[in-house]
């Protein structure tokens, strides 16, 4: 009867083994479960600050190119508008008889011309820059 009892007692000391090693399995796929799930955590903390963050960029972003944008009317009637008065002091000038292209007037009308070149440049580098975002 003995030989029989050790045989049933060597049964229940592997049968005790395999259910530990299964629970030790368990439990190391609970705790990796555990492990990405604060790892998700984080990584969803961080794209909410990252989030935020191009929100309050793109903002600062609409609110700074919104004046060139609401301004291109200006820009591009400003070479007309220039032309214009100048198309009436050279009138002008000429009938009194007066050199136009030395005058402050002149001068002052080439400034304007290199001015609305840089509000135009200006207002160009803003669309392209606002258009790579996309």
């Amino acid at each position: 009867m003995e030989p029989q009892v050790n045989k049933i007692l060597s049964r229940l000391g592997k049968a005790e083994k395999t259910e530990l090693k299964s629970e030790k399995v368990e439990l190391g796929i609970i705790d990796d479960i555990g492990k990405l799930k604060k790892e998700t955590q984080k990584f969803l903390a961080d794209a909410n600050k990252s989030e935020a963050s191009v929100k309050k960029a793109a903002s600062q972003i609409k609110d700074k190119s919104q004046f060139w944008l609401n301004n291109k009317k200006f820009a591009a009637n400003l070479e007309k508008r220039a032309n214009g008065l100048m198309d009436k002091y050279e009138k002008a000038a000429k009938e009194l008889g007066l050199d136009v292209k030395n005058s402050p007037a002149s001068k002052e009308f080439n400034d304007i011309l290199d001015l609305s070149d840089q509000i135009n440049d200006n207002i160009q580098s803003i669309v392209s820059e606002i258009k790579s975002i996309k």
